[in-house]
């Protein structure tokens, strides 16, 4: 799925479980962006996002 076959795990384990979002460090999984409606996104940008939808 990815660069690094290492991380299809991760993939794999977010789509069984409908997940909005991966938060990794991983240069491999973030250079995707998003994979099947799944955002992937670096710690400081997830919690961007998070701040942002509190009211």
């Amino acid at each position: 799925m990815v660069e690094d076959p290492d991380d299809d795990k991760f993939l794999e384990c977010a789509i069984a479980l409908n997940a909005d979002f991966i938060v990794s460090g991983d240069r491999h999984l973030l250079e995707l962006g998003d994979y099947m409606g799944i955002k992937i996104l670096n710690p400081r940008d997830f919690l961007h996002v998070i701040e942002s939808r509190r009211v």
